[in-house]
């Protein structure tokens, strides 16, 4: 009571008025509610004298953000047009300003001020509270005109400047990455933040890549290029081109002058530029920029973007990254990301945990994430404060949203009727489209007719909570390559995804047969598959594509037929392999330890023999299935990827997903059957391939196996598995 009491005699104004204020909270935490990612705290400036900040002595009702207005006499000049029908350049107006500056005296302060607020932030009052908006932002709202006109204030824009300010500031981080909803707004934050910088420091480059060639032009053109010639001139530094740059804003001065170009006289120039590149990895690769502008990466298909992020870094930093100098934001549109490419996203997302960092502070990217559900300003549901609506509406919001409810329960519910319809394709549709988590933004947006793909995502969830399910190794000689058996070495960057780890004699099951001279598997529980990489699909000069499987039939010792599926060990994938190797020999390699280790035999893919050649050139010959159509034993070996078969490995696949979907532990393969379009689209997906070649090869001959192996077992009492002879 006493602190309000002095503040009304500090400030001088109603007592009824000032009890409607409220100084700026000193903090921001960002992704505070989401379960999967780290709070980042955000400091805030300190709220100044009330009598300060804009707004001051109006009742907090009528206190809003006000855009500001260029002064008439601004605005005259910037008509005005010489004899030849030319508009003044920035250093005629400026020149006539100097001319007289009495006359400009309130316009030239206006600018100041202007100046000041872009690069010291900005404060006003918004409903009583004292609100701080970043210098970004306050040029964002003033001076950068959208494609429909100037943007409205939201509160959940202001933090997202906060938070983009919070990242340059930080010297440890490169930027952060922004998984954004579609016209959230985001190019044109980030266009305003990459325009700000540049424009203000002598020497710099900006760059801008996107998902294709054509959508990076896009952002340059109309998110760039579009909002600077709306610009009041001095914000506008002299520039080497016309009112329409194609390719590059270069803030350079020009002989040429008005619409054709700039006439420089002071002779001051930048010398800094933005500019745009193709979407390959290597486009910026040697350039030395301040801001990196990586739009739509989620769609990025043509290219990993991991890699592609690895090679901007080095752009933006010195000393291995002790250095960082310049700044990148990385969004990418929720629901629209494309198969792969989303995947990819995601795995630069996963590496960018802010409590994950190393001794030297920084993330594995050095960048950060900032991830806003879709029910904080969602439209609709914001009020003519710019705040969200997001719970339970005050009855001052009723008059915005003409809602009873906040936005989050109007998703809820939107989801809750969604999920009771059989069909989950609009449920999970929906959730993409707007999500409300981390791990909902990358819900795939295939409408795959062959899959169960709800019952795939959720698998995919439960196994990114649960790490243990899968571990990452490489296989290595005992002794003598090709003549002796393998260990498997845990390694977390290794080759081989693996789901069950062999104990003891377990592994190794294989003898020497001495009449087809050849070594022989005795493990006829599982079955191995491999596609071998198509000179067509090489990415480079030194790597090829290379994939396998192995596959756990169903033992019904194990598993008998009358226990619950859900509780079946045996019948799932056990491992599986998609690389680049700098040879197909050392592919080859790696397929044939995957099949001693398991003591499994082999199906191939044949279209490419090679997998079959190497196998039997090196002495496995007698490792590889062979069978004809009905299934029974022949002298070719593996099988050519016809129609036919194409069509039988979906079926396969669709049988076992239905039924054993919610045991797979491979979230590896398990993105791959999620992502597959439809029986064409297996040239590009080798794990999906070389996994359907394991199931259809494990099919055609486990069921009779299992069955004479078993009348034997009961016949003799004798183990399943002989033991190993050499």
């Amino acid at each position: 009571m006493k602190e309000t009491l002095d503040k009304y005699k500090r400030y001088g104004i109603k007592k009824s008025i000032l009890e409607g204020y409220s100084d700026e909270v000193p903090f921001i935490d960002f992704n505070e509610d989401d379960p999967d990612l780290d709070t980042i705290r955000v400091h805030l400036p300190k709220t100044p004298n009330w009598n300060e900040i804009d707004g001051f002595g109006k009742p907090a009702k009528e206190q809003k953000f006000t855009r500001q207005q260029v002064p008439s006499k601004l605005q005259a000049l910037q008509e005005i047009q010489d004899e030849d029908g030319e508009f003044l350049t920035q250093d005629e107006i400026w020149a006539k300003i100097d001319e007289d500056v009495e006359y400009y005296a309130e316009e030239i302060k206006w600018i100041k001020l202007q100046w000041k607020r872009v690069l010291s932030g900005y404060w006003f009052f918004n409903n009583g509270k004292a609100t701080y908006i970043d210098g970004w932002n306050y040029f964002y709202l003033n001076f950068y005109n959208l494609d429909h006109g100037p943007p409205e204030y939201r509160d959940r824009d202001r933090r997202f400047f906060l938070f983009a300010r919070y990242c340059y500031s930080d010297p440890n981080c490169y930027g952060f990455v922004y998984p954004k909803h579609r016209r959230e707004g985001a190019t044109y934050k980030t266009s305003c933040i990459h325009y700000l910088i540049i424009s203000m420091l002598n020497n710099a480059r900006g760059g801008i890549q996107s998902m294709t060639d054509v959508s990076a032009k896009d952002v340059f053109s109309k998110h760039i290029i579009d909002p600077w010639r709306k610009m009041p001139f001095f914000f506008r530094p002299n520039h080497n081109g016309g009112d329409d740059p194609k390719t590059l804003l270069s803030f350079r001065a020009s002989s040429s002058r008005g619409k054709k170009g700039i006439k420089a006289k002071s002779g001051k120039t930048l010398d800094s530029e933005i500019s745009f590149r193709s979407s390959g990895e290597t486009a910026y690769d040697g350039t030395k920029l301040y801001f990196y502008h990586h739009e739509e990466i989620g769609k990025l298909v043509e290219g990993n973007v991991v890699e592609r992020w690895n090679i901007a870094k080095l752009t933006l930093s010195t000393g291995a990254g002790r250095n960082i100098h310049g700044f990148t934001i990385q969004t990418s549109t929720v629901g629209e990301m494309e198969a792969g490419g989303g995947e990819n996203f995601r795995e630069l997302c996963d590496n960018s945990m802010y409590g994950e960092r190393n001794a030297n502070g920084q993330t594995a990217t050095g960048l950060y994430i900032l991830f806003m559900p879709a029910y904080d300003g969602l439209e609709g549901f914001v009020d003519g404060y710019g705040m969200s609506i997001i719970d339970e509406p005050t009855e001052e919001q009723l008059y915005y949203t003409k809602e009873k409810i906040g936005a989050r329960q109007y998703i809820e519910n939107q989801i809750e009727y969604l999920s009771r319809k059989t069909d989950k394709t609009d449920l999970l549709a929906f959730q993409r489209q707007h999500p409300t988590t981390y791990r909902g933004c990358f819900r795939t947006n295939q409408r795959n007719p062959f899959f169960n793909i709800p019952l795939i995502e959720e698998r995919l969830d439960q196994l990114r909570d649960d790490k243990t399910m899968m571990i990452r190794g490489n296989f290595e000689w005992l002794g003598q390559p090709y003549m002796s058996k393998v260990k498997f070495v845990e390694d977390p960057n290794g080759r081989f995804r693996m789901s069950k780890i062999l104990q003891g004699n377990e592994s190794n099951k294989f003898f020497w047969n001495a009449e087809f001279e050849s070594w022989e598997p005795l493990n006829l529980g599982y079955c191995a598959g491999a596609d071998t990489f198509k000179s067509n699909k090489v990415k480079s000069k030194k790597k090829s594509d290379g994939a396998g499987a192995v596959f756990w039939g169903h033992d019904i010792l194990l598993d008998p037929h009358d226990r619950e599926v859900e509780l079946w060990q045996s019948n799932r994938f056990v491992c599986t392999y998609s690389n680049r190797l700098p040879t197909k020999e050392d592919y080859g390699d790696d397929m044939i330890m995957m099949c001693l280790y398991y003591g499994c035999p082999m199906f191939p893919e044949t279209n490419v023999p090679f997998v079959t050649e190497h196998f039997e050139k090196l002495g496995f010959d007698r490792f590889l299935v062979r069978w004809n159509e009905r299934g029974k034993y022949d002298t070719i070996a593996g099988k050519d990827t016809t129609v036919k078969l194409k069509q039988r490995i979906f079926n396969e696949y669709r049988t076992y997903i239905q039924r054993h979907g919610m045991r797979e532990r491979h979230s590896d393969l398990l993105i791959e059957i999620r992502d597959i379009k439809d029986i064409d689209d297996m040239t590009n997906y080798d794990l999906f391939a070389a996994g359907g070649f394991a199931l259809i090869g494990n099919l055609n001959y486990w069921p009779d196996v299992q069955k004479d192996n078993l009348q034997q077992d009961d016949e003799n009492n004798l183990t399943f598995v002989q033991e190993i002879i050499y």
